[in-house]
């Protein structure tokens, strides 16, 4: 079985996304390791060569020949156009270069364990999706239910998909969404990829399985329900092996704070030892690993000025963009406001 690592990022996350993989070859050895660069030529990435890595290939945007990448520059910010990149380069993966698995994960993730519920999964079927959280969020945490309402239900920066037909539906399917809907607009509740992916194991449930693995996508927005150890076997989080932790929005210089997201310090404890190691691998990665320059421009405009974008490229007004211009006259923002304020009393 040919089996590979995926990543998604903009050259200047290149460091980020060779420590994960690191930590993930370390737990997979024999799977090879591919990595797209959003704002980076072919020709660029190709030259890239990490000594301690030997199965890693670097791809440029180029290498991607089935996205309307001309037109999605013109409206997509660089961030958004990672999300209908991710679903191409799947794609590209698993039914042009022949694997038979992938596992496709954010940068800024650290492995601790081989994926063993990820694969097992993929025995039941053909794409492994994990939840944010597995049970109600506390009244008192961040990140609360009306958070959750916008950035989803489902994580995508983890999944695992086999070279099925019945997976490829479903990522033909995705692929259309987000090339036309991947924006971060949060007056329409649109965040991302990660709208779109939430649909999956509703619209495709004979297709989607939802691992709730606690060792798995352990993150800010679920410690209130993952108990973390240290045993003489490795980390555990609810006595289960910690297969891999999301250190979503975390930044060196806010360490110990644990991300950008959310009001999580990490003072003591395993957590902290995490942190800590965590910054240092991220420390390295910046000192030895390559960090490039973008050679193509992505839209920085407001979300205005990127649908009349959108209606330029394709010929057609989208309708996100009277929605949105609804939303702008409605004081949206503000009504969200109220209304968690209303719930939280």
């Amino acid at each position: 079985m040919r089996c590979a690592l995926l990543c998604v990022v903009t050259g200047s996350y290149l460091p980020m996304a060779l420590t994960m993989a690191s930590s993930y070859a370390l737990h997979h050895p024999a799977d090879d390791i591919r990595i797209l660069l959003v704002d980076v030529s072919a020709e660029t990435a190709s030259g890239i060569r990490i000594d301690t890595l030997p199965r890693l290939r670097v791809d440029g945007i180029d290498s991607i020949r089935t996205a309307p990448l001309e037109k999605m520059r013109t409206y997509f910010t660089g961030v958004e156009l990672i999300g209908p990149l991710r679903s191409s380069y799947i794609k590209k993966n698993l039914f042009e270069d022949g694997y038979d698995r992938i596992v496709m994960l954010d940068a800024d993730i650290l492995c601790y364990a081989p994926f063993t519920p990820f694969f097992e999964a993929l025995a039941q079927k053909p794409i492994a999706l994990t939840p944010h959280v597995n049970s109600p969020l506390p009244d008192d945490y961040s990140p609360d239910d009306l958070e959750l309402v916008f950035a989803g239900f489902i994580n995508n920066g983890c999944c695992a998909i086999s070279a099925t037909s019945e997976a490829r539906r479903v990522l033909d399917w995705l692929e259309n969404r987000v090339q036309h809907y991947c924006f971060s607009i949060p007056e329409l509740n649109l965040n991302y990829e990660q709208t779109w992916v939430s649909f999956l194991p509703w619209y495709f449930p004979e297709r989607v399985e939802l691992v709730r693995d606690p060792g798995l996508n352990v993150a800010y927005w679920n410690l209130y329900e993952r108990q973390l150890a240290q045993t003489e076997n490795g980390i555990t989080a609810n006595g289960l092996p910690l297969r891999f932790f999301h250190y979503s929005g975390y930044r060196l210089q806010s360490h110990p704070r644990l991300s950008d997201h959310a009001n999580v310090f990490a003072a003591d404890g395993v957590l902290r030892q995490m942190l800590d190691d965590y910054r240092q691998r991220l420390a390295y990665g910046n000192k030895h690993y390559p960090k490039i320059t973008s050679e193509f421009r992505c839209s920085t405009g407001s979300v205005a000025v990127r649908l009349r974008n959108y209606a330029a490229a394709w010929g057609k007004t989208p309708e996100l963009y009277r929605r949105y211009r609804r939303a702008q006259w409605l004081g949206l923002s503000g009504l969200k406001s109220r209304l968690r304020a209303l719930i939280r009393g």
